[in-house]
């Protein structure tokens, strides 16, 4: 990972789009990052368009609100009625 104080960035973006290959580079502002160009495969991507729509991101904020008022269901009775069985959990390797 590379980092650069914004004052000195004053490459063309793509030279830093560029320089990914060898790993992200963190724009900073006083030390702080601020920004940072990463490398993105289609599922980061879409991923990231999502996250970002304000449609989505109002329905998560309202889909939250109402699970804080009326509470969720538990997994065991979604199991139950679509007729899945969980798998056992697996054990950690600490454990053996």
């Amino acid at each position: 990972m590379r980092t650069v104080e914004i004052e000195d960035a004053t490459a063309p973006l793509s030279a830093y789009v560029c320089e990914i290959r060898k790993g992200s580079v963190v724009v900073l502002k006083r030390g702080k990052a601020m920004a940072a160009v990463v490398p993105l495969d289609a599922g980061e991507w879409e991923d990231f368009v999502v996250s970002q729509d304000p449609g989505f991101i109002e329905v998560i904020r309202r889909s939250d609100e109402r699970y804080r008022a009326e509470g969720g269901i538990p997994f065991e009775e979604i199991c139950r009625k679509y007729g899945h069985t969980p798998k056992p959990a697996r054990r950690s390797r600490k454990a053996r």
